[in-house]
């Protein structure tokens, strides 16, 4: 505007000037949905110095001036904006926070004022602004800013009061629900609050508000097996919705021992919504687990790529904890830290990156730091993977009491799961003294019969849990039960074991007397592990010189009830029959292997007859 134009405008009667203030809003509406802030405050500014009276009209331009500063990020000017305004209306700056707020315009100055001081992190002053607007005048946005302002200052109880009502104002207010939840609200308080949102819902909206917010509660409780269960109903019926799939994907990332499910769920995830960001890096960190180093590349690519989009996503730790996992498993130690720093710098509240900072100090053997960064994680969030992370390293550095404390202490927090019963049954086995070995127990188990308490409680809570089911089998063998040892890993092989069970079940038939089932077992084992990770090949040798021991003298195997086992002196085991006995496999079973290691071992292995001996 000219000195001219904006003289003739200044100087209109009192009847005019209503008008022309509602000109200016609109006009300088229009600059700030372009971003010209600049015009902004040189309209404002002239209208200003035209002393105007205090009254609405000039509430109104403070409004808009205060609101220029805001959306540029500058604060501090605002803030100064906004006790000018209040100088402007009769009240001294010292005396701003004491303002009788009788008008919507005065109390939206106050919320104004408080966003500013949260934003530069007072937040002391923050609340003391927003104290001073009436309950009457509270929008929702202000008792929202009161929410945040209550958490800042550490007066949970206060916010969760606030949110309560707000829950009953909006329905479907997951946000809401999940806060709640998380400031521990009692699971009645939050169900009558839901209750009352799902008053204003139809009957099939209000049905899955119940579900979703049960299923919440549930995962926030840490009964993820439960909770699995309760997403399996609801992503039947929903199957592509990206916040069920989100949750879904957590809650069996966490619950341990369902990485496959998981990501499975994350796959579908990102099919529904490529741009999706939100814990995105547990996915990343299960893929690290895989070994999935090309769709960890691509995953970290996409995140970083969505994240760069707002300046507000830039802050978040998900891309560059992912950056972070990459260089790990590139073996890139310097940028691997730097990222870690990166990660923790954009939230230092975020448990994951803890987790993944004291796993990659365990690798790297400073247990010591890994053991800080864990506990660091689990006070933010506990996570049965950092449990997990604790007591191995607790066992490196030989703190046996340390290490059995921590199991304890995933038992008391997972007790509905199966996985912290089998950790605090592989401490109790190694935990050194009387402990166990001075407890008796039916059925001649006298070492580690707690520990074996410990997997069978494990068992009863998920029968598929392998792991618990070998080490059980384990502690079976040490306490010479054999056949409920055979019984237990071939419990175990059926729920998804590895090929160590494998080699234990092939030893224990060995020890028994079932040679030619021992012999199948360990031939499988050899083929499904080329590297002789688990000794499968050792354990191999071993059965084999005890076989021509007893060939050479003259006892080639003990009777067995069993007929297959009584025919085997009749038969012997030949080259051909070994052979024939690996490709005898269940359904589950991988086919052979093809490397040069094996076809050795199989042109080298005989157990024929005496013309065959030189082999």
């Amino acid at each position: 505007i000219s000195i001219f134009q904006y003289t003739s405008w200044a100087n209109f009667n009192s009847s005019r000037f209503t008008m022309n203030v509602d000109a200016l809003k609109k006009r300088c509406q229009s600059l700030i949905e372009l971003g010209l802030y600049d015009s902004v405050e040189a309209h404002c500014s002239l209208a200003i110095c035209s002393k105007l009276p205090p009254n609405t009209d000039a509430i109104a331009i403070y409004n808009i001036l205060t609101e220029s500063f805001f959306l540029q990020h500058d604060y501090r000017k605002c803030i100064s904006s906004l006790n000018s305004a209040f100088q402007h209306l009769g009240y001294s700056s010292a005396a701003s926070s004491r303002i009788n707020i009788d008008t919507d315009f005065l109390a939206a100055l106050k919320v104004r004022e408080a966003k500013c001081h949260f934003h530069l992190r007072e937040y002391n002053l923050a609340l003391k602004s927003l104290e001073t607007v009436p309950a009457q005048l509270r929008s929702l946005d202000t008792q929202m800013t009161l929410v945040k302002c209550y958490k800042a200052n550490g007066l949970r109880r206060q916010a969760a009061t606030v949110q309560l009502e707000l829950l009953k104002q909006l329905p479907f207010a997951l946000e809401i629900v999940e806060d709640l939840i998380s400031l521990n609200v009692s699971s009645d308080e939050v169900a009558a609050a839901v209750d009352g949102a799902r008053s204003q819902a139809s009957p099939i909206e209000a049905a899955l508000l119940k579900a979703v917010a049960n299923m919440l509660m549930v995962k926030h409780q840490l009964r993820y097996d439960e909770c699995r269960r309760l997403f399996d109903k609801l992503l039947a019926q929903h199957p592509r919705c990206p916040f069920l799939l989100r949750h879904a994907a957590e809650c069996y990332a966490l619950s341990g021992g369902h990485s496959d499910e998981a990501l499975a769920a994350y796959q579908q995830l990102r099919l529904v919504d490529r741009l999706s960001t939100r814990n995105m890096d547990l996915c990343g960190y299960l893929l690290l687990d895989a070994g999935a180093e090309v769709d960890l590349n691509r995953l970290a690519s996409d995140v970083m790529q969505a994240l760069d989009c707002g300046a507000a996503d830039a802050t978040r730790a998900e891309g560059w904890l992912l950056l972070a996992m990459l260089s790990a498993m590139r073996g890139e130690h310097d940028r691997t830290l730097r990222f870690v720093e990166k990660a923790v710098a954009a939230d230092p509240r975020h448990w994951l990156t803890y987790l993944f900072k004291g796993r990659y100090y365990h690798s790297q053997g400073q247990h010591e730091a890994a053991v800080v960064s864990l506990m660091q994680s689990n006070a933010a969030f506990k996570s049965l993977a950092a449990y997990e992370l604790l007591v191995d390293a607790h066992m490196q550095l030989g703190n046996m009491r340390e290490a059995t404390y921590t199991a304890r202490e995933a038992v008391a927090a997972f007790g509905c799961s199966g996985a912290p019963l089998t950790l605090l049954g592989r401490v109790l086995v190694r935990a050194p003294g009387p402990t166990n070995e001075n407890v008796a127990r039916a059925g001649g188990v006298r070492k580690h019969a707690e520990a074996l308490r410990c997997f069978e409680k494990a068992l009863r809570l998920d029968p598929r849990h392998h792991l618990a089911a070998q080490l059980r089998a384990e502690v079976l063998l040490e306490n010479g039960l054999q056949a409920e040892c055979v019984a237990a890993l071939q419990m175990a092989l059926s729920a998804g074991a590895g090929v160590g069970a494998r080699v234990l079940l092939g030893k224990v038939q060995g020890l028994t007397g079932q040679y030619a089932e021992a012999v199948q077992t360990l031939h499988l084992a050899v083929s499904l592990d080329p590297e002789d990770k688990t000794g499968a090949l050792a354990e191999l040798d071993r059965l084999e010189k005890k076989l021509k021991i007893d060939r050479d003298s003259g006892v080639y195997a003990p009777p067995d009830p069993n007929p297959a086992a009584a025919a085997l002196p009749h038969r012997p085991v030949t080259r051909a029959v070994a052979a024939a006995s690996v490709q005898r496999r269940g359904p589950h079973d991988t086919p052979p292997a093809t490397t040069a290691a094996e076809r050795r071992l199989a042109g080298r292995i005989s157990f024929g007859t005496d013309e065959d001996g030189e082999e």
